[in-house]
């Protein structure tokens, strides 16, 4: 019996040649049922031609997410290849699927794959000749290398192979491929992802530290500290000996009186606050938030914390950790509580400095891993990147089945979710929590932003006055490094609906647009959630 050879090509339902897999796109809900009906007539494959994407510029095509409420198919037909290329029996394929490749940015020659290697998710990994290009996805499929001799074949075997991420391709129904006379296998292409590479995360260095160490933690450390002596608090009523102080007068004052926030009176009373303060301030918030360092009293940072001994008028003996973690509750947390102040910061030696700047060093790293430990599969703006489709085909002589490949497709990038798409997307409906303090308190960080440098150079250049009255400066490149910042989603969103508000309400008396970006319904009370 003669075994012919398959071929996986360009389905010949479209105009067009060649060995890559047509690629569709559908904005319909029930996308799948769709496609397959329109694929029994003639007319139905002449509109899914249609709904082909288009190259849009150098980038090649433009691929939708399904957040975009679109998706997209790769559609590919399996012939013999032997004079008339007959399709290809369809109980021969004894399985197949698709696989995204990514084109490397440093060597635009070359692809990367997306690999698993048991069971950890190595991410992208360039392929480095054609018979990587083209062996099995699957490690366990592959021939292994052998010399005939088993010691030597024993050190060719390559230990944990990486194995390419694929999704299955499927057969249609056996009514829709004589409908239109072809073997065909499609498969939905996955344009997002929640895989991320678990790779060792960069490391954080001495200098990148310098713009985030308190200066009350180096050899630089004030010898004053605000409200010197005092048992102060923020919130609630001062008891006896106690003085309420409002840190809100602290930051942007000149600011605040240009928006209209702080009267003449209140200006010349913040006037007083020395830049101690924010330095203070700054500290506990570093060590209460940016570090996490106030909750384990055992740490080595708590320990490196205690070699600097501060005494208090009241002579109760507490160490440098308990009272920075009293005062950052009480100023930074906003409890209800009073902090006493110490009379005076002693000066951090060297010794010190340096056994603080690697405990904080040990403490920024594990906050860093926490939010920026994994490296999304989809993560790099504009990349670039091509589908292939592959199925294995049994033989008739018995031995293990052929892999057959398709051709890259077309080059395509990924629309980012914030683009505009080309479906008509309904309203998606948004719950805000409620607000109370102890919910707040429980939240965590759960997004990080990536700020580049010459952004951040240009928030730190200029202050909200500046930017209100148009003397923007550029900021000296460089003053700043990139800093990546945790935050926390519904925090944002509330954030976000309040300044939304005040600003629909600004901005309505010059476009008068409120009668159409906001229109509010009562819920109603009998609604199926």
């Amino acid at each position: 019996m003669v075994d012919h050879a398959t071929i996986a090509r360009f389905p010949r339902l479209f105009p067009g040649q060649g060995r890559a897999p047509a690629i569709l796109k559908r904005t319909d809900q029930q996308f799948l049922p769709a496609v397959l009906d329109a694929l029994r007539s003639p007319a139905g494959r002449a509109a899914l031609n249609q709904d082909r994407p288009t190259p849009t510029d150098d980038n090649g095509l433009l691929l939708y997410q399904p957040v975009h409420r679109t998706f997209h198919l790769a559609l590919t037909e399996l012939v013999c290849e032997m004079p008339g290329f007959p399709r290809l029996d369809p109980r021969k394929i004894e399985s197949a699927g698709l696989v995204v490749r990514r084109v490397s940015r440093e060597h635009p020659d070359r692809q990367e794959r997306w690999v698993v290697r048991d069971e950890k998710i190595e991410g992208w990994v360039e392929i480095e000749d054609d018979l990587q290009r083209d062996e099995d996805p699957d490690p366990r499929r592959r021939r292994a290398p052998g010399a005939g001799h088993p010691e030597v074949d024993r050190h060719l075997a390559t230990p944990s192979p990486l194995a390419e991420r694929v999704t299955p391709l499927f057969l249609p129904p056996p009514d829709v491929m004589e409908a239109c006379g072809r073997t065909l296998l499609y498969g939905l292409i996955p344009l997002a992802s929640s895989e991320v590479a678990q790779r060792e995360p960069a490391r954080i260095a001495d200098a990148d530290l310098a713009h985030v160490i308190p200066t009350y933690l180096t050899t630089k450390a004030p010898r004053t500290v605000p409200w010197a002596g005092q048992t102060v608090r923020l919130r609630g009523a001062p008891s006896a000996g106690e003085t309420r102080i409002d840190l809100e007068q602290k930051v942007g004052r000149e600011d605040m009186r240009s928006w209209g926030m702080l009267t003449a009176t209140q200006l010349d009373q913040a006037s007083a606050v020395t830049e101690d303060v924010d330095d203070y301030i700054q500290l506990l918030r570093a060590l209460l938030i940016q570090f996490d360092a106030l909750e384990d009293a055992d740490s080595e940072l708590a320990k490196a914390l205690n070699t600097i001994t501060l005494s208090f008028p009241s002579g109760q003996a507490r160490t440098t950790f308990e009272h920075l973690r009293q005062a950052a509750a009480a100023l930074i947390s906003g409890d209800d509580a009073a902090v006493e102040m110490p009379r005076a910061w002693p000066k951090i030696t060297t010794r010190q400095a340096r056994r603080l700047q690697r405990c904080l060093q040990g403490a920024a790293q594990q906050r860093y891993d926490q939010i920026a430990s994994g490296i999304p599969r989809y993560g790099r703006r504009s990349a670039r990147y091509v589908v292939r489709c592959f199925a294995r085909v049994r033989r008739d002589d018995g031995c293990p089945p052929r892999l057959v490949w398709t051709d890259e497709s077309a080059v395509f990038t990924i629309a980012e979710w914030y683009e505009p798409g080309p479906a008509e997307v309904q309203p998606t409906s948004i719950k805000l929590p409620g607000i109370s303090r102890d919910f707040f308190k429980s939240l965590r960080p759960n997004v990080a932003f990536e700020i580049p440098q010459d952004l951040f150079d240009f928030v730190g250049a200029n202050t909200p006055k500046q930017v209100f009255k148009g003397n923007i400066q550029e900021g000296a490149k460089g003053s700043f490094p990139g800093w990546i910042c945790g935050f926390n989603i519904p925090i944002i969103t509330i954030c976000a609906f309040f300044l939304l508000y005040i600003i629909l309400y600004l901005l309505h008396w010059i476009f008068w647009w409120l009668p159409w970006v906001k229109i509010c319904f009562p819920i109603p009370t009998n609604r199926e959630s």
